[in-house]
C-alpha cells in the first residue's frame, strides 16, 4: 500500500541543500535513509526518483532540529556563505546573530521542558506520540549542541 502525499513536494534538491549546508555527507544521508550512497547520488542527480518513504524520511532530516541547528552554525563560522561538502556549490549566505548559541540553548530548555511536562503525572494518560516526537527533537538538538559547544568532532546530522 502506498502512502498518500499531503499537499505539495518539496524539491529534493532543496533537502539535500539542507543537510549539505549541515555538513551532512551523502554517506550520513544513505546511513540514515537505509540505502548505498550510489543510491543517494542518483537521487541528487535526478536519475532515480525517490520512493515516498525515503522522502519523507529526508524531509525529516533535513528539517529536524539538529540539522537546522548545525546549518545555522556553519553558517555563523563561514559569513562568506556555506559550500557544499559534495560540490563545493555555495549553498547558503545569511547573517547569524552573535547569540545564536545562547539562543539554541534556550530552545534546547524550552523543548526539554515541554518533554518533563509531557511525562508527568500517570504513564497510563502519557501522550506518546507526542513523548517520541519532543525526545527525537531533544536528542537532535543534544547532538547538535554537543557540536556546536566543541564537546564532538563529528558534524553530521
Amino acid at each position: 500500500m502506498k502512502s498518500e502525499r499531503r499537499g505539495p513536494r518539496i524539491n529534493p534538491a532543496a533537502l539535500f541543500a539542507m543537510v549539505d549546508a549541515a555538513g551532512v555527507k551523502s554517506t550520513e544521508i544513505a546511513e540514515k535513509l537505509g540505502v548505498t550512497r550510489a543510491t543517494v547520488s542518483r537521487w541528487r542527480a535526478g536519475t532515480r526518483r525517490m520512493d515516498d518513504g525515503h522522502y519523507q524520511a529526508l524531509v525529516e532530516l533535513a528539517t529536524g532540529s539538529e540539522t537546522q541547528f548545525l546549518m545555522i552554525h556553519r553558517l555563523a563560522q563561514q559569513p562568506g556563505g556555506v559550500a557544499s561538502s559534495e560540490d563545493r556549490t555555495l549553498l547558503l549566505s545569511v547573517h547569524t546573530a552573535p547569540d545564536y548559541q545562547a539562543k539554541f540553548v534556550q530552545s534546547f530548555r524550552f523543548q526539554l521542558q515541554k518533554l518533563v511536562k509531557l511525562a508527568s503525572g500517570d504513564p497510563q494518560d502519557w501522550d506518546y506520540q507526542a513523548l517520541k516526537f519532543y525526545a527525537q527533537d531533544v536528542h537532535g538538538m543534544a547532538s547538535a549542541l554537543a557540536v556546536i559547544m566543541g564537546k564532538e568532532e563529528n558534524g553530521g546530522a
